[in-house]
């Protein structure tokens, strides 16, 4: 490039997200490294004018936008009118039905939609809403904050962190179901919203995020990771790069293009249904130091593949394509 860009970077978190360590060791500790002067808005009210006026100041060469909640699209017209130079990304890593409509909302207006899938029927709703360049772009994690902590006390066989949404989306029974099963044989603990607590055989600790995630998962022989969404190709959240970081052993609902990043018994830990999970619970308390190479082989693959320091090189490839267009 020849030269340091400049990027503005939008997150439009809810309130516990503000403060959240995602925010204050993800996109944030990577974007300020040789290739980028960072700037960021994470005010959770979106002022356009605040907006606005830090991008005109600033002339940042990208502008990323992750999600597009409470930025209305006038504002990135008005952006682009005086800075028609400068590229504006928006990122969608979210299946919920508000966020895909401000994706289609945003997108248009935008220099490129970067989604965290490749399914073939959300591309063309986005491609025929006029959103012309769509890249697949995934979260990623930080390996130097999400680690294992030596000599933690495994309090738990298994653990989960995630929402109950209550019949919400297409897995979300089948979530509620597995939990309530494998608490029945397993010591179990859910952190999470509070109407987790109707599994009552588990053991609710509520919400944990950042370090004190990190602490909970090392307390844990087991990390279970079920998505709602096992349709949708090549979806994954945070989640599961942050939970493979801890380098416990990955017990993963499979889902559609889960083998294009992982391979079974290798790094993780596939089960297909409720029955075959509850068997290789105990398949991996059984053999467990078998199952903690596995883990420890699915942190490795994280740390190569899926680190912010990835994300933001793959920004820089995005930004460059966009340019030679």
């Amino acid at each position: 490039m020849g030269k340091r860009l400049k990027l503005l970077y939008i997150g439009t978190f809810t309130g516990y997200w503000v403060s959240d360590s995602y925010r204050l060791t993800g996109f944030k500790s990577v974007f300020n490294v040789k290739d980028f002067d960072y700037r960021e808005i994470s005010d959770i009210t979106m002022n356009s004018n605040a907006i606005f006026n830090t991008a005109v100041k600033f002339v940042p060469d990208i502008i990323f936008i992750n999600k597009g909640e409470r930025i209305h699209q006038l504002i990135i017209k008005r952006i682009k009118s005086v800075l028609p130079n400068t590229k504006i990304f928006l990122f969608n890593g979210d299946q919920r039905g508000k966020i895909q409509d401000d994706a289609i909302r945003l997108g248009s207006q935008c220099d490129a939609l970067l989604i965290n899938n490749i399914c073939s029927d959300q591309w063309k709703a986005y491609k025929d809403k006029g959103i012309k360049k769509i890249f697949e772009y995934h979260t990623a994690t930080d390996t130097d904050f999400y680690v294992p902590i030596k000599n933690s006390e495994l309090k738990y066989d298994i653990i989960f962190a995630g929402g109950h949404y209550v019949n919400t989306f297409p897995l979300s029974k089948m979530r509620f179901d597995l939990l309530r099963e494998l608490s029945k044989k397993f010591n179990v603990a859910i952190a999470g919203s509070n109407n987790w607590q109707v599994v009552n055989t588990a053991n609710f600790v509520g919400r944990k995020y950042g370090a004190e995630f990190v602490k909970f998962a090392n307390t844990a022989k087991i990390i279970l990771g079920i998505s709602a969404f096992d349709q949708i190709e090549n979806y994954t959240s945070n989640r599961t790069w942050n939970s493979m970081a801890i380098g416990k052993p990955y017990l993963c609902h499979r889902y559609k293009g889960c083998d294009n990043f992982f391979t079974d018994m290798e790094n993780i830990v596939f089960f297909d249904n409720i029955n075959y999970c509850v068997e290789r619970v105990s398949e991996i308390l059984k053999n467990y130091d078998k199952f903690k190479v596995i883990g420890m082989n699915g942190r490795r693959l994280v740390m190569k593949e899926h680190t912010y320091k990835h994300r933001a090189q793959e920004l820089l490839e995005i930004y460059k394509e966009i340019c030679n267009d």
